[in-house]
């Protein structure tokens, strides 16, 4: 599966080196990054995710956005009518070291996407003193 972050300034970059940081680099092509900034546009945007789209083809894709109802967010879920992969937002820390410790296991899209989620929401806890 691969592994597209889209994201709001350069989260997806620092998101992705404290991965590294923490479980070593990634030397494969597994994940790619598009940083949105606030002087690119929004066709300029689906522009970049169409040419990464294009070129996982053939292959399950995972797209990883910051924010629902944030720009990136809206060009990817726009191209789920054009293209096949899975969509999900709110990506964090937890998430993405698990999309790299399960890269070598036999895992279906749907299993992958399934875990990944019930990571990122089991991550964000609530602790009182």
């Amino acid at each position: 599966m691969k592994i597209l972050i889209i994201t709001h300034g350069e989260l997806a970059t620092y998101l992705l080196k404290t991965a590294e940081m923490i479980i070593g680099t990634q030397g494969e092509n597994l994940i790619e990054i598009i940083n949105f900034y606030p002087q690119d546009s929004m066709e300029t945007l689906k522009e970049k995710l169409i040419n990464q789209i294009k070129k996982f083809i053939g292959e399950e894709i995972l797209i990883l956005t910051d924010l629902k109802g944030g720009t990136p967010f809206n060009v990817a879920f726009l191209l789920l009518k054009e293209y096949k992969f899975y969509l999900i937002t709110g990506v964090n820390l937890p998430m993405l070291l698990e999309i790299l410790l399960l890269k070598e296991e036999e895992k279906t899209g749907e299993e992958v996407v399934k875990k990944i989620a019930d990571i990122g929401r089991d991550g964000i806890c609530i602790v009182y003193s």
